[in-house]
């Protein structure tokens, strides 16, 4: 498994957000490595979800398959992304716009 570094910021919300995961799993994780690799997989979850039209059992499905098979289920949102069948224009500049806050 490869190790992640994470900046300081990131660290500091994650750790002051672990409150609120033991609140809703009503439970602690045993370690901090177990609360990171739930923010990556919620993370990459929403990231799917941003890429997608907002039909909910599509987001489901897609999000599902991707769990499945994330190699095929990214090659193919890549290739349909290139085109520009999946999302129009205004959408991507949002999504970019979005996720460019998370970086420093």
């Amino acid at each position: 498994m490869p190790k992640v570094e994470v900046s300081n910021e990131t660290t500091k919300k994650i750790r002051a957000f672990k409150k609120v995961i033991d609140e809703i799993l009503e439970e602690e994780l045993k370690n901090e490595s177990d609360y990171v690799e739930l923010v990556l997989t919620i993370g990459l979850d929403k990231m799917v979800q941003d890429c997608l039209p907002k039909e909910e059992t599509l987001l489901k499905t897609m999000v599902d398959m991707f769990n499945k098979n994330p190699e095929f289920v990214s090659k193919y949102m890549v290739e349909t992304l290139a085109r520009g069948a999946l999302i129009q224009k205004d959408e991507e500049d949002k999504i970019k716009k979005k996720w460019s806050s998370y970086i420093i």
